[in-house]
């Protein structure tokens, strides 16, 4: 059972130490920092009282190799490490084997397109759509990157970026990630145009075990949520199954049902083709049929059979007699025997 008190001291546990996260990337922003490394001469004209003025200023002439000139708090080296992991699942690559994949980020105004895969969040700044709701939203976006949004730090330092790894390969060969960008701040109207120069930082082990980490307890994640997913659709199409098998037997019942009415309604429906008649007169006149003494009438039509005709005609001696004694013995046995 939750404990509330529990539960709401790790709300507050989490916000102040999301808090903490923000002022540690306040005091620690470095995309500042970064973005003076980049900037060359700064030419001011029409100072009042001053004139001109010229700020010399030679840009960065030496990469980025610390970690920390990029990603000195914990919440800003999580989102390297989250979207290294990310684009590492997306792409399906393995640990055991080097690889090399470019880390996408999400941009910001108009920079991407919409269906473009994403590896981390964060809005990177100086691509603005126009229209003054766009700028406002650019405006609204540099006060949360001055103010702390870790993403956005990241996105405005590194933007896209190269991740390169190399396996443990022998004990003087040891397991190397490192993170690769040219920084060089121009937008789509060629803004900015200063110094570039280049980004190359080998992660620390720790926050590569961290990523590898991540990226297993991802995958496994995945691997249950896609097996919840089969079951699902396993327990769906069992339903399915089982639905369209009682429709068939509704189906075979009511076939079956309709054929017996059709033959109920034959046979209560059914009229004997022999039609008896009570006189040679009705059945010349029905078309039925009538027998007495040597005359028969049949389909209305009257025969007669002559003298001594009525023991067939109604049935007599000819009609039991055993036909034994005409063919086995009898006379016609005596003549087919060559005669008496």
């Amino acid at each position: 059972m939750a404990n509330p008190l529990l539960d709401f001291g790790n709300k507050l546990t989490n916000i102040a130490q999301s808090g903490l996260d923000r002022a540690s990337n306040i005091f620690y922003n470095q995309a500042p920092n970064r973005l003076l490394d980049y900037t060359t001469n700064i030419g001011i004209t029409g100072v009042p009282f001053v004139g001109d003025i010229n700020i010399p200023l030679e840009g960065r002439t030496k990469p980025v190799t610390n970690l920390s000139e990029i990603a000195p708090t914990k919440s800003t080296r999580n989102v390297i490490a989250e979207g290294i992991m990310s684009n590492i699942n997306r792409k399906n690559l393995d640990f055991d084997k080097p690889f090399s994949s470019v880390i996408q980020s999400k941009g910001g105004g108009g920079e991407y397109a919409l269906d473009r895969p994403i590896d981390y969040s964060g809005y990177k700044l100086g691509n603005p759509l126009p229209g003054a709701k766009n700028l406002a939203k650019e405006v609204g976006q540099v006060w949360n990157t001055m103010l702390g949004d870790p993403s956005n730090q990241i996105a405005n330092i590194l933007g896209d970026y190269t991740v390169n790894y190399t396996p443990k390969l022998d004990p003087n060969h040891p397991e190397v990630m490192s993170i690769y960008d040219h920084y060089d701040f121009v937008g789509k109207a060629g803004e900015g145009r200063g110094s570039p120069y280049d980004i190359n930082i080998n992660l620390p082990p720790e926050m590569i075990e961290q990523i590898k980490e991540m990226s297993s307890n991802k995958r496994a994640q995945q691997f249950k949520q896609q097996q919840f997913m089969n079951k699902k659709k396993q327990d769906m199409q069992r339903r399915i199954r089982k639905a369209e098998k009682k429709q068939r037997q509704i189906r075979e019942a009511e076939e079956k049902r309709i054929e017996q009415e059709k033959i109920k309604t034959a046979q209560n429906n059914w009229k004997p083709t022999y039609n008896p008649a009570s006189s040679h007169a009705e059945a010349q006149a029905t078309g039925g049929d009538y027998h007495s003494g040597n005359l028969s009438t049949v389909d209305g039509k009257t025969t007669d059979w002559g003298p001594m005709s009525h023991m067939i005609a109604r049935g007599g001696l000819a009609q039991y007699a055993p036909r034994g004694s005409y063919f086995n013995g009898g006379l016609a046995g005596l003549y087919r025997h060559g005669g008496f």
